[in-house]
């Protein structure tokens, strides 16, 4: 879609494009593009002729110098990847919902993963009943996976963090290599 966009805004700045109608081809001129990258790594795919470039993560910026995104004078902001709203307003749904309800229910949901590392004791086993540290699920793919990784472990918020590495047993492997922090409970997982 992107690229169709693109090609669609060099057609207007060749002028003809809209039948000879002067007054709409200006507007179209006129009009903004902006490409909203929803992929923590950025693809040379994505690199089009557009105004704005909204993308997840400082590193991707730094892709789009290297890959000539920029060239056009575009613009471009790290913003994070969007988050559908219902996704926010079920989790605010959550918080407000029963604490003891919320309590056993998430205590189930993680005895059903099993061994954990870093839990308080140490001991591995599952994060206590009244564990009120955010749950983090992170599935991994792309390039960066043991970088992100470790920006997770770095937070100073306690986190339970499950970790997904589907069937790419090396990296789960690699990340298992790694100290996890007392304040945080992990859960590796593989398919």
């Amino acid at each position: 879609p992107a690229q169709v966009l693109a090609d669609l805004r060099n057609m207007r700045k060749r002028g003809g494009f809209w039948g000879g109608n002067k007054a709409v081809e200006a507007q179209a001129q006129a009009l903004p593009l902006s490409l909203v990258l929803t992929d923590l790594d950025l693809q040379y795919m994505w690199v089009n002729d557009v105004d704005q470039y909204f993308v997840p993560r400082d590193a991707a910026i730094h892709m789009l110098e290297a890959y000539g995104g920029l060239s056009n004078g575009a613009r471009v902001k790290a913003t994070g990847i969007p988050i559908f709203p219902a996704f926010a307003d079920k989790a605010q749904d959550a918080r407000n919902a029963d604490k003891a309800a919320e309590k056993a229910s998430r205590l189930r949901e993680f005895e059903a993963l099993g061994e954990w590392v870093g839990t308080e004791l140490g001991l591995g086993g599952w994060p206590a009943a009244d564990d009120m540290r955010p749950a983090v699920v992170y599935i991994s793919s792309g390039n960066a996976v043991d970088q992100i990784y470790k920006h997770l472990l770095m937070c100073e918020t306690a986190l339970r963090l499950v970790v997904c590495t589907g069937r790419q047993a090396d990296v789960r492997h690699q990340l298992e290599q790694l100290l996890v922090p007392a304040r945080h409970a992990v859960k590796m997982l593989g398919f």
